[in-house]
């Protein structure tokens, strides 16, 4: 399930590539604090690396059986189970692991840094 902050909520069965698999081929080395996901419209936000690599953290490219929408991210957008909306980068085109807290744009402005919805 997909939820926005302002409470909208959207149920869909999507199909990618765990993000777990991605970081281990990418050699990521200890220390990693947070993962950083850019998209092409120059947003960008992350996710403590603990969140990055759950089982079902994801990068995705299909939604409902059929491949991803551009006004739903295409080809390709992060996935997390439990985290708020802000944190799902649409249209993803670079993802940095750092060893450090990044602050994205809504975290910047207030927003919870590990975006995991409560209640």
């Amino acid at each position: 399930m997909l939820q926005c902050v302002g409470g909208a909520r959207v149920r869909a069965k999507w199909h990618g590539v765990k993000l777990k698999h991605v970081l281990e081929m990418a050699g990521v080395q200890p220390g990693a604090k947070d993962v950083v996901f850019y998209g092409a419209d120059e947003y960008e936000s992350s996710v403590p690396f603990a969140t990055a690599i759950k089982s079902d953290s994801m990068l995705a490219w299909q939604m409902n059986d059929e491949p991803l929408w551009p006004k739903h991210g295409a080809p390709l957008r992060v996935v997390l189970s439990g985290i708020y909306g802000y944190k799902q980068v649409k249209w993803l085109n670079r993802i940095e692991v750092v060893q450090r807290n990044h602050k994205g744009f809504w975290e910047q402005r207030g927003y919870s840094d590990d975006g995991t919805i409560k209640g």
